[in-house]
Order: structure tokens, then C-alpha cells, then sequence
């Protein structure tokens, strides 16, 4: 099953790659491997609810780490 962002990526990303570097080939567009998400947690230490909110979150939207 393909990732909506990866899907987004082939449908969309790519062909507009391809168009503005004048690339033929589909496989000269770069390859997506990894996608990291960042959240900043400095409020989070202080509220634990804020914390149990963010991990909720990131689960749901990150489906390489979910537990």
C-alpha cells in the first residue's frame, strides 16, 4: 500500500520536475526515501496532556512508527 504523499510525489511532484529540468526519463527525478516529521516539545514538558496530544498526532500521521 503506497503513502498518500508518495502517491502525491508520483502524480504531481515528479512530472513537474521533469517539465522544469527538461528530464525525459522518469528515472532521473530523485527518489524520496525518508521523510522525517520535527515537532518542537518545549511546552510539552511542563503538560503531560499536551504530550499524550502530540504523540496521538504523530502516530496517526507518521505510519513508519506506530505503536
Amino acid at each position: 500500500m503506497k503513502s498518500r504523499l508518495q502517491e502525491k510525489y508520483r502524480s504531481e511532484t515528479v512530472p513537474a520536475l521533469m517539465k522544469r529540468f527538461g528530464w525525459k526519463n522518469m528515472m532521473a527525478v530523485p527518489k524520496l526515501k525518508k521523510i522525517t516529521v520535527n515537532i518542537g516539545l518545549g511546552e510539552a514538558s511542563q503538560n503531560a496532556k499536551l504530550l499524550d496530544t502530540l504523540r496521538r498526532w504523530s502516530s496517526a500521521r507518521s505510519p513508519g512508527r506506530r505503536r
